[in-house]
């Protein structure tokens, strides 16, 4: 029988099953998630397919539904989704199957952790998109870490650091703190350790890249080891 911890009161179900698969399911997940809360994603995922070389080999880790993988579809060679949510990648592999089950594209039900043997690579890219925000703080930088072994440069998404001051992330505050006692723990650890760029240089990674495209609640990184900073010219998107 699987084994499974639930909280009833965050709605989130943790789930280990026969074939020592981590699952992590939200109330949000599925349908709901590729209706209305993935398409409010697409300004970030058009600056993070620029960042991006035609003909790559990519991971999506916490890919959610494909969104963000069947666009790059028409730009890489391969996209592997990666995301622990069972409802989310069932919507994913429908989608899949609608259309034609190409072989460019796969998902995989799992964590990182479930599927590190699998994902050695190479790939020259690691796409991050809000996920250590969800993370405990104790998860992230291993996490980071297993990615650079994994692929030649980290894409790297999440809440902008420090926090600014307006409606957005005001309503920002609002979804974390409605999505779970668990997951609104994470984001606010997130936050106070300093988001995305201290974890970058602890890992040991490199800024190559920061985006100025990507709306202003988030901050878009690439990264890697050893190469030259630089930065992305182009007008900040509004959103």
């Amino acid at each position: 029988m699987d084994n499974i911890v639930r909280n009833e009161e965050e709605k989130i179900d943790r789930t280990v099953d026969r074939n020592h698969v981590t699952t992590v399911n939200h109330w949000y997940d599925g349908l709901f998630y590729d209706r209305f809360i993935a398409p409010n994603q697409d300004p970030l995922y058009t600056s993070i397919i620029a960042l991006i070389d035609p003909e790559s080999r990519v991971l999506d880790v916490g890919c959610g539904t494909g969104r963000l993988a069947w666009r790059l579809s028409e730009k890489c060679a391969l996209i592997h989704g990666i995301d622990p949510s069972r409802r989310n990648i069932e919507r994913a592999k429908k989608i899949w199957e609608k259309r034609g089950r190409p072989t460019s594209v796969r998902f995989s039900l799992g964590t990182l952790k479930d599927h590190i043997l699998s994902v050695v690579g190479p790939y020259d890219y690691a796409v991050v998109s809000y996920v250590l925000h969800e993370l405990d703080e104790a998860e992230r930088l291993p996490m980071l870490r297993s990615l650079a072994g994994s692929a030649r440069k980290l894409i790297l998404a999440d809440y902008h650091v420090p926090r600014r001051r307006g409606i957005m992330d005001a309503a920002t505050e609002v979804v974390e703190f409605l999505a779970g006692r668990e997951h609104y723990r994470g984001f606010r650890s997130f936050v106070q350790t300093g988001g995305l760029r201290p974890l970058m240089r602890e890992a040991g990674l490199t800024l190559i890249e920061e985006s100025d495209s990507a709306p202003s609640t988030a901050d878009l990184l690439l990264a890697g080891t050893g190469e030259p900073s630089r930065r992305h010219h182009s007008q900040p998107n509004p959103l």
